[in-house]
């Protein structure tokens, strides 16, 4: 079971035959979702529009915490969510499900034609990230 890039992992995991079932809860896309929500590209752009951030974990502010992670709390509850859960974000593994669709041998390569898999829906496609 995953959210976000635990659900894409779910996925891949279920790909490589490692496991019989999952739960992939508005999981990342992996490669071959065409779908890239404008929220999704917005809440992780603090991290992609710099390429050095792809071998770093990198900080997000307060505002951008608020609007990728916790948009239906007030701010100040949101203030205090930021305070105390707030982590830098992996930039490598941003990179690697961002650019998939453009990366020969994509680390989130998945078989949609994989029989074993069939139950699980593609990622990506559940409701957006955001307001």
């Amino acid at each position: 079971m995953g959210h976000s890039f635990g659900g894409a992992f779910v996925q891949l995991l279920l790909d490589a035959g490692y496991g019989s079932a999952g739960v992939s809860i508005d999981g990342a896309p992996v490669k071959g979702v065409k779908a890239l929500p404008f929220s999704e590209i917005k809440a992780t752009f603090p991290v992609l529009k710099n390429p050095a951030d792809k071998s770093r974990a990198v900080p997000i502010t307060e505002k951008e915490f608020h609007y990728a992670f916790t948009n239906n709390l007030t701010e100040e509850e949101s203030k205090a969510v930021y305070d105390r859960y707030s982590v830098a974000v992996s930039g490598r593994i941003l990179f690697q499900g961002g650019f998939a669709a453009v990366t020969p041998h994509a680390a989130t390569t998945y078989n949609f034609a994989n029989d074993h898999c069939r139950g699980l829906p593609p990622s990506g496609l559940a409701a957006p990230v955001g307001p």
